[in-house]
């Protein structure tokens, strides 16, 4: 590798070697009531990364984990970066025959693993041989097979061998696996430059340019919005307060958030809703700069409140997808400007709107959002016909169907597969979903099609109430419509529910509620 190869990299664990020889004391990630400073978190994974190369890894080689968020993790993607192998990150919350499958597409060299997931109901030593797993936990189960390493025998190795950074930005530096919610997850492949230009775009628009940020993130780990929260703190010297993964406990973490002096936070939606529920009116948190949210579309009930609790702080919308990492941010200022709008592209990233030709629509029309830029990923792994179809004309196909206005502001009205043909006119849920969540009974909602014998199909809205005593009537729901949407876009029918099933990533299953609903046939002729 060149000299400019290597300084182009901006190899993660390059950055935190220069760290802790700077700022060797400063905390770098905060866990479970413990500080984990820059020159511990860079030791502990030199001497991973050198148990690892005595095992043979190498670059290209993957290494999977299959845990719940903790420090260990990062020292672990820090040590197979460092190697120049492949982060695999693999959700705990999977099924045991989709982690099978995760597992099989991409055949890492090593699993690291939490021990529940060794002899627990997922059996991960059923799927691999017990020499390629390690468990992550110190204490490990009754009964288990002499050849599984752990993390601490890994570390306590006598044979350290400093393991020098020799990675191309161009080389592969994570696969994550997408949600699934079209069918078999695909496993995009991200290259240390896609990490790189994202932390800088990130970073530039957020308007972070010093040391002292302190970050509370509550995203997992085998979320990229989680490895991302991890590269934006540790590339600008800030520290990073992980939360657990095992479950959010709102009045916990207020209190965490004022304690630890957090001046950004990310969350998804419906982790903010319920920080909202306990937050008193009279708590900002003077030292929070930030309030950003993403991996979900979020209510507009939500961000009204938002604004209200946190008057005067900066908010940020991060949208994006796997593929792309996060594209696009706007704050609360703009939104209330240009309502709906998840902001314009970021940094290094183009963006259209184009039509089933893949021709560039005017402004205002509604097409597929198509991207491209170094932030965008290099491929579907072991999927060529997958990945030439994705990026057809040179341009990756988000599937999502959104329109960018005169001042270039980017609105998603829906995925290629929810949008709504009724009477031969096209609604889009996403758009729906917004002007229904504007109303203040609705905490959540999701619209579906459901059958109508003359129209084909109509909109249905599955509702979460904010007061489950005083739901929201469907002539509620329609007359928010009417306030933002054209007549024939309201919906027919709706259904109450006591919260919307989502993914590990937050996004709604639409699958489980057509499943539960779209049989359903609407009554009404009107439109």
């Amino acid at each position: 590798m060149t000299r400019a190869q290597a300084i182009r990299s901006m190899n993660p664990s390059a950055q935190l070697e220069r760290l802790s020889s700077r700022t060797p004391d400063k905390t770098a990630v905060h866990f479970a009531g413990t500080d984990h400073s820059f020159q511990h978190l860079h030791d502990r994974s030199m001497r991973l990364a050198s148990a690892l190369a005595h095992r043979g890894v190498g670059a290209g080689d993957r290494v999977a984990t299959l845990c719940h968020n903790r420090v260990e993790v990062l020292e672990i993607f820090l040590a197979v970066a460092r190697l120049g192998a492949v982060f695999v990150p693999i959700s705990f919350r999977l099924a045991p025959a989709e982690v099978t499958y995760q597992l099989d597409d991409c055949d890492p060299a090593v699993v690291f693993a939490d021990a529940q997931f060794v002899t627990g109901d997922q059996a991960l030593i059923s799927m691999l041989a017990p020499d390629r797993i390690v468990l992550v936990d110190s204490t490990p189960g009754r009964d288990l097979d002499p050849h599984i390493a752990t993390v601490t025998q890994l570390l306590d190795r006598d044979a350290f061998e400093p393991q020098p950074v020799a990675v191309a930005g161009t080389a592969d530096a994570l696969i994550l696996y997408t949600s699934g919610t079209t069918g078999r997850p695909k496993g995009a492949v991200l290259t240390h430059d896609n990490f790189a230009f994202n932390t800088v775009a990130t970073l530039a628009t957020l308007g972070i340019s010093t040391s002292e940020e302190v970050w509370v993130s509550g995203l997992p780990l085998f979320h990229v919005g989680g490895i991302n929260l991890f590269l934006w703190s540790v590339l600008s010297g800030g520290t990073l307060v992980l939360l657990s993964s095992t479950g959010f406990d709102p009045r916990a973490v207020a209190q965490l958030i004022g304690d630890a002096e957090a001046t950004s936070c990310y969350f998804v939606p419906s982790q903010w809703t319920q920080l909202l529920d306990v937050l008193g009116p009279s708590t900002t948190f003077p030292a929070l700069r930030r309030v950003c949210w993403g991996a979900s579309s979020s209510a507009g009930s939500m961000l009204q409140r938002l604004a209200t609790q946190f008057d005067g702080k900066l908010l940020f919308d991060m949208f994006g997808m796997t593929e792309s990492l996060c594209t696009c941010t706007a704050s609360l200022a703009e939104k209330q400007d240009h309502p709906g709008t998840v902001g314009r592209p970021m940094l290094h990233v183009d963006l259209h709107v184009v039509d089933e030709h893949d021709v560039e629509v005017p402004p205002g029309q509604v097409g597929e959002l198509v991207y491209r830029g170094p932030t965008v990923f290099d491929r579907y792994w072991q999927q060529p016909e997958q990945t030439d179809r994705a990026f057809a004309g040179g341009w990756f196909h988000s599937g999502d169907l959104g329109r960018v206005d005169e001042d270039g502001y980017v609105y998603i009205v829906d995925r290629l597969k929810d949008m709504i043909i009724s009477g031969g006119e096209n609604i889009y849920s996403a758009e729906l979903e917004y002007a229904i969540s504007t109303h203040e009974k609705v905490r959540d909602v999701a619209v579906i099609a459901t059958a109508h014998p003359r129209w084909v199909e109509t909109p249905l809205a599955v509702v979460v109430p904010a007061d489950p005593l005083d739901p929201p009537t469907l002539d509620d729901l329609v007359a928010a419509c009417m306030d933002h949407l054209a007549s024939f876009k309201k919906p027919t029918q709706m259904r109450v529910v006591e919260e919307l099933p989502r993914n590990a990533s937050g996004k709604v299953l639409k699958t489980e509620l057509r499943q539960a609903f779209s049989t359903e046939v609407g009554q009404s002729d009107e439109r």
